[in-house]
């Protein structure tokens, strides 16, 4: 067999090997599939914070979009912590652009629902990184909506914050 023939039949070894490791992961977080969810990439500027979990995004075609955070569930702006977790929402994303991962099946009257990166010294989370300031509780949603590594990174970030007594959970037992 010459080297170009081993290194397809490689290839394709090794693609058939993550195609299985992740229909495992997925049967073991209980979808026991691989998600057809169809994604939509949306870019912008955060000109508002509305809350501690929602924003809004003027896109490169200029629309104006609601955006909340997958997962991530922060007081009211009246409840206790409400204000505070908007402003760390702020500080991370006001005036910057960010990149969003949103499932395209989503009802059009509402916010859109998704992951949201920054770009800072590269890019950076900003589902975790509200978690992680413990402003926010994780809420494990759909799970089409998070991979299962997600899931595990953002459940992560909540526990960090709750050991740490940060946010939220200042005055917890």
């Amino acid at each position: 067999m010459s080297n170009s023939k081993r290194k397809t039949v490689l290839l394709v070894l090794t693609l058939l090997s993550v195609t299985a490791s992740c229909t495992e992961l997925c049967a073991q977080y209980g979808t026991g599939r691989v998600s057809k969810i169809r994604w939509t990439f949306i870019r912008g500027r955060v000109v508002e914070v509305l809350t501690g979990d929602s924003f809004v995004v003027v896109t490169e075609t200029r629309e104006r979009k609601r955006i909340r955070l997958v997962a991530v569930q922060a007081p009211e702006l009246d409840k206790p912590f409400g204000q505070e977790a908007k402003d760390s929402l702020s500080a991370i994303i006001l005036d910057r652009n960010v990149y969003i991962e949103a499932n395209s099946n989503q009802s059009a009257s509402g916010p859109i629902i998704g992951k949201t990166s920054v770009k800072t010294e590269g890019w950076v989370s900003v589902n975790i990184a509200m978690l992680k300031s413990g402003f926010a509780r994780y809420v494990r949603p759909d799970t089409d909506l998070l991979d299962p590594w997600d899931m595990t990174r953002y459940e992560q970030a909540a526990d960090g914050a709750r050991t740490a007594r940060l946010g939220l959970w200042q005055d917890a037992p």
